[in-house]
């Protein structure tokens, strides 16, 4: 997958943002980035931290490990993933799923 890479600091992700969405959700990969809708307002910051705390949400980590890198008044974005994730857990996020808002059915929280 070209939308995301690994590094001794974690792992880079490349997003397509849309804020002001019905809900939040993953759409799927497009152009080598996950594409990802947003229910927040894109104004201030308010869109950036429901992105971080669905990110995290959606790859199984603490909020305080995925932050943006570049991009954070653009929808082209760039966040750093600082927990090491697994290949098949981001490659399953790029598979489009009709209603993908959380991750699996394991644990709440």
């Amino acid at each position: 997958m070209g939308y995301y890479s690994t590094s001794p600091k974690g792992t880079r992700l490349e997003l397509q943002v849309r804020p002001r969405a019905g809900r939040n959700r993953i759409i799927g990969v497009q152009s080598d980035r996950l594409k990802v809708e947003i229910k927040a307002p894109d104004e201030g910051g308010k869109a950036n931290a429901a992105l971080l705390r669905f990110m995290a949400k959606m790859l199984g980590v603490p909020s305080s490990s995925v932050s943006i890198l570049t991009g954070k008044t653009a929808r082209k974005k760039t966040l750093l993933v600082s927990e090491k994730l697994d290949c098949a857990l981001l490659e399953d996020l790029a598979t489009p799923k009709s209603s993908r808002t959380k991750r699996g059915s394991g644990s709440t929280g």
